[in-house]
This record gives structure tokens, sequence and C-alpha cells, in this order.
């Protein structure tokens, strides 16, 4: 609520974070509250404005957002690409702006954005993401149509509109920070959602060696070739039938990036006096690690 609050109180000013609101189910009433309720009667139209799906709101002539300060952007189901572009308008301080026919300008970017979905990872996040509230929307009285003809004469009335307004005014946020985003059940599957194929075979590759299974490589190694463990994982991606091809370089990156691991120390044991990586005196530590730093997946 005081993301709103301050939205009302200080319009000028961004939260520089993208609300997300997902549900699996139709009909739960997100549109009624973010784009009559808040949209249509408390923001007003000279100030808010939906648009629907990506294209809406990446496309060329973008003057429909010139001068808003909140947009809802519905149906939304966003790609990696595309979600490069979408950072810069959630945190940019000016944004350039093209109406048909005229030459680009460039202003202020006072907007907030509001994403709704039906879909499961309906935007696209990296693992250490700060933009983004996300929330799995309570769909228990989806589809009552008893509920909803209620709930809309309540969105609807502009009375009702004033005393929420009214009631977003009266909220101190003297002390709200919005850049502290409450960590969500729904971001977490998110954050998992976009870890790299290399940490995922890790964590498999970890946990094989807890439950000593019968492949080959279920025995930890604390000390391990960088060239011995992307066969490995050639053979973990053609298990999982992944569609991207892997380089060895590639691969090595992703693990470096990720687990601040290089192949710097020395492997004498086979053939020869060879770099290798030190991966931790046992498996359970390991596993520990990637929970640490938010890269272990439950799926």
């Amino acid at each position: 609520m005081n993301y709103f609050a301050r939205k009302v109180q200080m319009p000028g000013s961004k939260n520089c974070v993208g609300m997300v609101l997902k549900s699996c189910k139709q009909g739960t009433g997100k549109g009624l509250v973010i784009d009559v309720l808040l949209g249509r009667n408390i923001f007003g139209e000279s100030t808010y404005v939906q648009v629907t799906n990506m294209d809406g709101l990446l496309g060329k002539f973008n003057s429909i957002l010139m001068n808003k300060i909140l947009v809802m952007v519905d149906e939304v189901s966003m790609s990696k690409k595309e979600a490069e572009q979408v950072k810069g308008m959630i945190t940019g301080e000016n944004m350039n702006f093209e109406k048909k026919g005229l030459d680009k300008i460039v202003l202020k970017n006072h907007m907030d954005f509001i994403f709704t979905s039906n879909n499961d990872f309906c935007v696209y996040i990296d693992i250490h993401d700060r933009r983004y509230f996300i929330l799995d929307v309570d769909d228990s009285n989806a589809n009552d149509q008893e509920y909803y003809m209620q709930f809309s004469n309540y969105c609807h009335d502009p009375i009702v509109a004033f005393h929420v307004y009214k009631y977003l005014m009266s909220i101190d946020i003297s002390n709200f920070n919005p850049f502290k985003i409450p960590e969500t059940e729904e971001k977490q599957l998110y954050r998992e959602n976009a870890i790299p194929t290399p940490i995922r075979f890790m964590q498999h590759y970890a946990e094989r060696a807890i439950t000593n299974s019968q492949f080959e490589y279920s025995m930890w190694r604390p000390i391990v070739r960088p060239d011995e463990l992307f066969l490995h994982f050639c053979r973990y991606c053609d298990e999982q039938r992944e569609v991207k091809k892997w380089t060895s370089k590639a691969f090595q990156m992703c693990i470096t990036k990720y687990l601040r691991i290089r192949a710097d120390v020395r492997d004498q044991s086979n053939h020869g006096d060879k770099m290798a990586y030190n991966l931790g005196s046992s498996a359970e530590e390991f596993i520990a690690r990637l929970k640490e730093n938010k890269l272990y997946s439950r799926f």
C-alpha cells in the first residue's frame, strides 16, 4: 500500500520498482483495482495509461506514454531482450518519446509500471534482481460473477475512489523505502527460474554426490578439472534436453561469474599437471553456498 501512497503523495517521484500482479486464473480483479479504481478514478487519464502486452509498451511510437506517472501493462509476457529495455524505463531519469511524423524528444521519466498477467514467469528477471516486486494474486473468488459484480460497482464508484484517495494521502510514508523490496515466494520462484543451466548442473552434481547414486560422478571430488567437469555437464544437458549449445569456454565463464571459482589450483592426480577447480571439502558445503547466494533451485 505504501507503494501507491507514495505515488499519490509524491506524483513526480519514481518508486523505481515494477510491480507484477500474476494469477493463474482469469477474472481475479487485477484490472478493476489497477485500471479502474487507481488508474482512471484516482490518477486520471492525463497521468495514467493502460497498454496491452509488450508491443504496446515498447513500440516505436510511444507518445501515449508522455507525461504519464503510472502505466499498467496488461497481458505481459516478457522476453530477455525486452527485459533489458524495460529496466531502463523502470529506473531511468529520462526517456525518448516519439510521435509519428515528428522528431524524438527527451523528457523526464516519472513513470512507475504495474504488470499484470495470467502466465507463469511473465517477466524476465535475473538472479540478483532489484527492480521487481512480484505478487501471486489470490484467485479464490475467480469468476465468481456475483462477487465481482459488487466489486466492480465498488471500483467504479467515484465516492469510493475519493475515500481511497484520502486514505492513501493519510499514510505516513516518511520511513518507506521503495528500494527495500519484499521478497515474496513468487519472486523467489522467478529467481530460481533464471538460474543458468551450468549452475543447475553444479547443484545436480553436488546432490548426486550426497545421495551416492550409481552415476560415475556421484562421489564428491573437491578438486576437479574443467574439461572433466564440462564432460559431465554435456551429459547432464543431454539428459535435460537442453536446447542451448554450451561451449566449454561459456560454461567456465558462467561458473566463474556466479560461483566465484576459477581453475587456479593444480591437479596432479592423473595424466600430468593441470589446473583445476577447488569446489570445497564436501558436497553439503557446496549446496549450502548455493543457498546462501540464492543460486539453489527447488525445481
